[in-house]
């Protein structure tokens, strides 16, 4: 599912316009952005939670026989799922039960 099909069927289940669906969840990425800025986790019962994951700077080998490298220090944005949703869709899922 694309974001365009999440926004059809979002606003066909809550009997609003597409694009008031489309505003409400732009809205709702730049606000989950400008937290993680700031440094703030953003939770989301039954779905998960936004945070930022900091990575110490190390150095890179490369197993072709180039030098190593150097890797700066950074930051970046990670999503963690809640266990509910994980185990309600390992329980649902009709692909996974066929493996």
């Amino acid at each position: 599912m694309n974001k365009h099909e999440f926004i059809a069927e979002a606003a066909k289940r809550c009997n609003v316009s597409t694009y008031e669906i489309e505003e409400n969840l732009n809205v709702m990425a730049n606000i989950v952005a400008e937290k993680l800025i700031a440094g703030e986790t953003v939770e989301f019962p039954k779905l998960g939670s936004f945070h930022i994951v900091k990575r110490n700077s190390m150095t890179g080998k490369n197993l072709f026989g180039e030098p190593e490298r150097q890797l700066d220090a950074c930051v970046y944005p990670s999503f963690k799922i809640v266990r509910q949703l994980k185990t309600r869709v390992k329980n649902g899922c009709k692909y996974c039960q066929k493996l």
